[in-house]
């Protein structure tokens, strides 16, 4: 659970409703309320909880940052010879 200044709009979040807390949705941070400790979300559509998108208020100790995955640049491929094979000594390399 997150402290309300780890919080910030735009932010993607997991959250418990505040009248269900057996359930854990995902949406964006819309709003963060200067006067309580209220969050303003828009769900994430999953198909079985929330079939649309709605706009829930959560209170900022039941949500929880979703860390932003970056994509990785590929490896360089491995030099092969003339047929396409690998060397085996960079097949031995790899299995190791």
């Amino acid at each position: 659970m997150a402290e309300k200044s780890q919080l910030e709009v735009g932010q993607r979040v997991k959250f418990f409703r505040m009248h269900d807390k057996g359930t854990a949705l995902t949406g964006k941070i819309t709003a963060i309320h200067d006067d309580d400790d209220l969050v303003e979300i828009a769900t994430e559509a999953d198909g079985r909880v929330i079939e649309v998108e709605t706009a829930e208020q959560a209170h900022a100790s039941d949500v929880t940052p979703i860390a932003e995955v970056t994509a990785v640049d590929d490896p360089p491929e491995e030099a092969s010879d003339e047929t396409g094979a690998e060397s085996r000594s960079s097949r031995r390399r790899r299995h190791a």
